[in-house]
């Protein structure tokens, strides 16, 4: 399929693993989300999210596909689920379900919520609206930033943020670079 070849790595990931995902509530977001968007030109990994009763069966079904990788503890994110995976191409995949981060007002929590997915070109994807409230959660100001901008413009122009990847593939996405997208 030409498509697949133009798309990056995290998002050939995705269209890869959808098939054994089929039937359960999760979504994308991340940087991959962000190059849907037009926001990112080169994602280098996968976020998903899911419910906590959805995350076993996903990560079972997703270390049959990919490696799992050990992930170090970190001192603020305090997440119910997490797993982290990675692809023979070296894509990274994380998965996550009851987002938990430590700050020092206490230990906030964020669920996801299946019933604000959009599905477009065959893949389920987060709102935007719903990561920004993660970026911030992660304290990634610049992400924060980049999410603010977009949504502030396409609030003024709403066709933008209905056409998702469609309008990717308009603007190509020859583009090389790295955001700051190391954790999520």
């Amino acid at each position: 399929m030409m498509e697949a070849e133009v798309n990056p790595p995290p998002v050939r990931l995705a269209y890869q693993i959808e098939p054994y995902l089929e039937g359960l509530e999760w979504a994308i977001g991340g940087s991959t989300l962000l190059y849907t968007l037009g926001l990112e030109p080169n994602p280098t990994d996968l976020d998903l999210l899911t419910t906590v009763e959805h995350f076993p069966l996903i990560g079972r079904r997703l270390t049959a596909l990919l490696e799992p990788v050990p992930q170090p503890d970190h001192p603020s994110f305090q997440t119910a689920h997490f797993a982290r995976f990675i692809a023979s191409d070296g894509t990274g995949l994380d998965l996550m379900a009851g987002i938990r981060v430590a700050s020092e007002g206490g230990v906030v929590s964020w669920t996801f919520d299946h019933a604000r997915v959009a599905r477009r070109d065959g893949l389920p994807w987060m709102t935007p609206e719903d990561w920004l409230t993660l970026y911030k959660l992660f304290d990634r100001r610049s992400r924060v930033a980049q999410l603010e901008r977009y949504l502030a413009e396409a609030s003024l122009t709403p066709v933008a943020r209905v056409s998702g990847l469609s309008a990717l593939n308009q603007q190509g996405r020859t583009s090389s670079g790295h955001g700051e997208d190391a954790d999520p």
